[in-house]
C-alpha cells in the first residue's frame, strides 16, 4: 500500500512539472502504418494542428513519391512543413526543428495543440528533447555558410570552417573516385555505432559523421546519445503506431505500385527537367533515386520498382529499431486493438488525459470554431452589426480574434471607368464581366476566405445577403467543422427608407424593400429573423441571444445541419478540426 500510495505521489509530481511545459503530441511510425489517417482523427479529436516530421514532404513537386498528403486528405486540418521548400534546397534536422520551432510559436498562440506526425525519428528527437545542434552533427555542416561564435569549432585546434570545409571536399573526392563503400569502411573504423545505423548510400550522413568525428576527436553516436538523454522540452505524449511486419511490408508493396499508377516517373521526369539530379538530397529519397536510375538507362522499370520496394521494407525495419531505442514512447500495436479505430482513439486519448495534456474526462477540445453570417437587405445594419458583434466577442475575451468579412469587399475591388463605352468593340462587350459574373466571383471569393479562416481555428463574421447560398454555408461548416449562426436582419419599411437616406444611396430604397419582402418570407430563414427597428447597435448587442441563431436541423437542399441540442455525427460544441 504505501509503495503504491510512493508511486502515485511521484507520478502526480511528475504530471505537475510536464503541465508547466507545453503540450506536445507526437505520432509516429513505420512507412505505411496508418499515421496520416489516424492523425488526422486526432488533431479533429482534440482540436490540433499536425506539424509534419517527414524529410521528404518538405519539398515542393515531389507529391507521389513521397506520399504526401493532399488537399482532400488534410479535411480542413491546419498543416505545417510542407511544401516549404524546392528540391533544390538543402534540408538538415537543424533547419527542420529551428522551422518546426516557429510553426509550434503560431500554433500554441491559437490555442490549439500541436501533432508531429512522421516517421523520421531523428526529426522528432531533435525536436522533442531541444538537441543543440550548436555542436553537434549539423555544426559540422553549416560551418561555412552560417559561421557562429557560438558554434564549437572553436574549441578544436584548426577545426574552423576553412578546414571542415577542406576536410569535405577530400571526402567527396574520395567518394567519387572509390565510392561510398570506402567512406562507410573508414566511418565503421572510426564511430562503429554510427556506421550501423548509417546505410552506406546514404553519402551525407557518412560523411558528416566522419567530419564530426575529424573536428572533435569524438564519435557522432556519442554525442547523439547525450542528447538522447536530456529530459524533453514539452509535456509529451510520443505514440509510436505499429503493426504486424507482415501487413507493413503488404502495405508498402501496394503503395509502391499505386505510386506508379498515379505517375511516379512522370513526377520524376519532371524533376529532371526542372535541373534536378541524384547529387541533390532531395532526389535521394527512397523512389526517387531509383526512377531515376531507371530513366538513365541504368535499370528497368520492373527492376527499379522492386528495389524501391524491397530499400522500404528495410527503411521500415529500420524506423521500428530507432523507436524501440526511445525512451518513454508509448506503441499502438493495431492488431492488439483489433484494428478498431474508435478503440485506438479511446487508447491515445486516454493516456492524453493521463499525463494532463486533456483535462481528465474530457474527450474533445471544448470549442468548435464558428461563422456567424448576418444577413438582410441594404438598411437594415447587418455590415454595422458585424463589426460590432466580432468587436464584443474579442472585447470580452469570448475570442482571442475574429475574422471580419464585408461581402460588398469583393466586388468594390472591380474598378470601372465611368464611361462604359470604353468597354465596347464593334458594339460587342469586351473584357467585361457582366454583373451576375461579379456576384459569382465575389461569392468564391467569400466562400475560399470564409474556409481558409475556419480551417486555422478562426471564427468568421461575415455580412452578405443570402439568397440561395446558404446550403454552401452549411457544407463549408460541415467541412471545417464549425458552428453556423444564421441572422436575418429585417426593420419596417421606413426604418429602412430612413437608413437608406442618410447614406446618400436613395436609388437602392427599391430593391432593398424588395428584398427584404424576399428574405422576410423565405421559409429558411423562419426562426433567423431579427428585427432591428429603431434599435441603436448597443441595444441589438444587448439583447441579441446568439445560441437562437444556431442553424437548426433540418435539410437545405439535401445538406444536414447543426442543431444546439443535437449532434452532427457526434461532433456538436467540440472542436474536430481546425
Amino acid at each position: 500500500m504505501n509503495q503504491d500510495k510512493m508511486n502515485f505521489d511521484e507520478k502526480t509530481s511528475i504530471k505537475r512539472q510536464n503541465n508547466k511545459k507545453p503540450p506536445l503530441i507526437i505520432l509516429s511510425g513505420p512507412t505505411a502504418v496508418g499515421k496520416t489517417k489516424l492523425s488526422i482523427a486526432l488533431a479533429k479529436a482534440v482540436g490540433g494542428e499536425i506539424v509534419s516530421a517527414d524529410s521528404m514532404q518538405v519539398y515542393r513537386h515531389m507529391d507521389i513519391g513521397s506520399a504526401k498528403i493532399t488537399a482532400a486528405e488534410m479535411q480542413g486540418v491546419p498543416h505545417h512543413m510542407i511544401d516549404i521548400l524546392d528540391p533544390w534546397e538543402e534540408f538538415s534536422v537543424a533547419l527542420f526543428k529551428e522551422k518546426c520551432q516557429q510553426c509550434l510559436s503560431g500554433i500554441y498562440a491559437r490555442g490549439h495543440i500541436p501533432i508531429v506526425t512522421g516517421g523520421t525519428g531523428f526529426y522528432v528527437q531533435a525536436l522533442l528533447r531541444d538537441i543543440d545542434f550548436g555542436s553537434g552533427e549539423e555544426s559540422a555542416l553549416s560551418a561555412e555558410r552560417n559561421p557562429s561564435p557560438k558554434a564549437s569549432e572553436s574549441d578544436v585546434p584548426g577545426s574552423g570552417p576553412a578546414e571542415s570545409g577542406a576536410y569535405r571536399a577530400r571526402l567527396e573526392a574520395l567518394a567519387a573516385e572509390k565510392g561510398p563503400e570506402y567512406l562507410h569502411a573508414m566511418l565503421q573504423e572510426a564511430d562503429p555505432a554510427s556506421a550501423e545505423a548509417i546505410h552506406p548510400n546514404n553519402q551525407k550522413r557518412v560523411i558528416r559523421a566522419l567530419e564530426f568525428f575529424h573536428l572533435t576527436g569524438e564519435p557522432i553516436s556519442r554525442h547523439n546519445e547525450r542528447e538522447r538523454e536530456k529530459e524533453p522540452a514539452y509535456n509529451a505524449c510520443y505514440f509510436v503506431l505499429n503493426d504486424l511486419r507482415e501487413r507493413i511490408y503488404e502495405r508498402i508493396d501496394l503503395r509502391v505500385d499505386e505510386m506508379l499508377r498515379q505517375g511516379l516517373v512522370k513526377e520524376v521526369e519532371r524533376l529532371r527537367e526542372m535541373g534536378c539530379h541524384r547529387g541533390m538530397i532531395s532526389m535521394q529519397g527512397l523512389g526517387y533515386k531509383e526512377i531515376l536510375a531507371y530513366l538513365e538507362g541504368e535499370t528497368t522499370l520492373e527492376e527499379a520498382a522492386e528495389t524501391i520496394k524491397r530499400d522500404t521494407r528495410h527503411f521500415a525495419k529500420r524506423q521500428l529499431t530507432w523507436f524501440r531505442r526511445e525512451k518513454d514512447v508509448i506503441w499502438i500495436n493495431k492488431n492488439e486493438l483489433s484494428y478498431d479505430e474508435d478503440k485506438i482513439m479511446e487508447f491515445m486519448l486516454k493516456e492524453l488525459q493521463a499525463r494532463g495534456i486533456l483535462p481528465a474526462g474530457q474527450d474533445r477540445k471544448p470549442r468548435a470554431p464558428s461563422l456567424y453570417v448576418f444577413s438582410g437587405p441594404c438598411g437594415c445594419g447587418k455590415t454595422t452589426l458585424t463589426n460590432a458583434w466580432a468587436r464584443k466577442l474579442v472585447n470580452e475575451g469570448k475570442r482571442r480574434q475574429v475574422y471580419v468579412i464585408h461581402g460588398d469587399d469583393f466586388h468594390a475591388g472591380f474598378v470601372e471607368p465611368d464611361r462604359k463605352g470604353a468597354f465596347f468593340e464593334d458594339d460587342q462587350a469586351a473584357d467585361f464581366c457582366e454583373w451576375p459574373e461579379i456576384l459569382k466571383f465575389n461569392w468564391e471569393c467569400i466562400l475560399d476566405t470564409a474556409g481558409r479562416a475556419l480551417a486555422w481555428g478562426l471564427d468568421v463574421a461575415v455580412d452578405y445577403v443570402v439568397e440561395d447560398e446558404l446550403a454552401q454555408l452549411q457544407q463549408l461548416t460541415v467541412t471545417h467543422h464549425a458552428q453556423l449562426y444564421y441572422i436575418v436582419l429585417t426593420a419596417e419599411n421606413e426604418t429602412i427608407r430612413q437608413r437608406i437616406a442618410l447614406r446618400g444611396d436613395v436609388e437602392l430604397t427599391e430593391r432593398a424593400l424588395f428584398l427584404k419582402d424576399k428574405l422576410d418570407h423565405m421559409a429558411e430563414n423562419q426562426g433567423h429573423l431579427y428585427d432591428n427597428t429603431d434599435k441603436t447597435v448597443e441595444q441589438m448587442l444587448a439583447e441579441l441571444e446568439i445560441e437562437k441563431f444556431l442553424l437548426s436541423a433540418k435539410m437545405i437542399s439535401g445538406t444536414p445541419q447543426v442543431n444546439g441540442s443535437e449532434t452532427l455525427r457526434g461532433y456538436d460544441m467540440h472542436k474536430e478540426g481546425c
